[in-house]
């Protein structure tokens, strides 16, 4: 008697099975990954955009860079684009594949009688820092 080759229904049948259980389980971890690191590149972006608005306050102190700091009390906004034209950063790529907004992004330092504060606000495609002051 010949003897057949090849793979039974049922036997096809469990490896449909079993593959179809490993896409249930990776599918969701592989978005969830994808949506941490698009959640942490915003958050590098903004601690970036900070650092770069602190350099350029040394630069204003030091009478390098020509911005009018925050008098006590005071706030001033220092935008993506001007942190880009004066080389302290960067141009932002969006994780997302949008655009980082160079005129609505930008970094509030605030004068507190000589201590600067910064607060960020990035918008970058879709995504807007969650901060009241980035409406």
């Amino acid at each position: 008697m010949k003897k057949e080759k090849g793979f039974t229904l049922v036997e096809l049948l469990a490896v449909i099975v079993i593959l179809g259980i490993l896409a249930i389980i990776i599918v969701p971890s592989v978005a969830n990954y994808v949506k941490d690191t698009k959640s942490q590149t915003y958050t590098s972006h903004e601690n970036t955009m900070i650092n770069s608005a602190k350099s350029m306050m040394i630069e204003a102190l030091n009478g390098k860079v020509d911005f009018v700091l925050p008098t006590n009390g005071q706030s001033k906004d220092i935008t993506l684009k001007v942190l880009e034209e004066n080389e302290f950063i960067k141009e932002l790529d969006d994780p997302a594949g949008g655009v980082c907004s160079k005129n609505d992004s930008f970094v509030r330092v605030t004068n507190n009688s000589g201590k600067f504060d910064y607060t960020v606000c990035l918008h970058c495609g879709t995504y807007v820092t969650d901060n009241p002051i980035c409406s």
